[in-house]
């Protein structure tokens, strides 16, 4: 099976892989305008971010002929984090942490991008790690969401 973790492997990109448990604390950008039930969940659809600009998804989405959805398994593609709260400012963005120690689910993969000079942090992805439906996509991203709040709450009570 093809997987961004085997294809980083490959190339010796060890570095660059976050699988198990987190190693670093990261961050999720979220638009204070966002409806989202979990802050993270990709854009799964294009969407106008400003009167006639258009952003693409964060994710590849193809629908089957049996009409199930599948998440195509890209690496740097998926939910964007950065190792940095408050990136994009404070006035129109919540920040939702992923603490250091936070359980990845099987079968996501987080990926260190690339260093963003504009942002001042470095840009790391949470993706599928092999092609997926968008179902399971969602639920596992659902597991990263307690597993972090958890995480989260365990901190506090040390």
């Amino acid at each position: 099976m093809k997987t961004i973790e085997n294809l980083l492997i490959s190339r010796g990109q060890l570095d660059r892989i976050y699988v198990g448990s987190l190693k670093l604390y990261l961050w999720r950008s979220l638009h204070k305008s966002s409806k989202s039930r979990n802050p993270f969940y990709p854009d799964f659809e294009e969407r106008e971010i400003r009167a006639g600009v258009l952003r693409a998804p964060d994710v590849e989405v193809v629908k089957l002929e049996n009409g199930v959805e599948v998440v195509k398994s890209v690496l740097g593609q998926g939910t964007s984090l950065f190792d940095r709260p408050g990136a994009f400012g404070e006035s129109n963005w919540t920040y939702f942490e992923i603490p250091e120690g936070t359980e990845i689910p099987n079968g996501l993969i987080i990926t260190k991008d690339s260093f963003n000079k504009r942002f001042n942090a470095t840009h790391y992805s949470i993706s599928p790690n092999y092609d997926m439906p968008k179902h399971q996509f969602i639920q596992l991203l659902d597991i990263l969401a307690r597993n972090a709040e958890s995480r989260k709450r365990l901190l506090i009570n040390v």
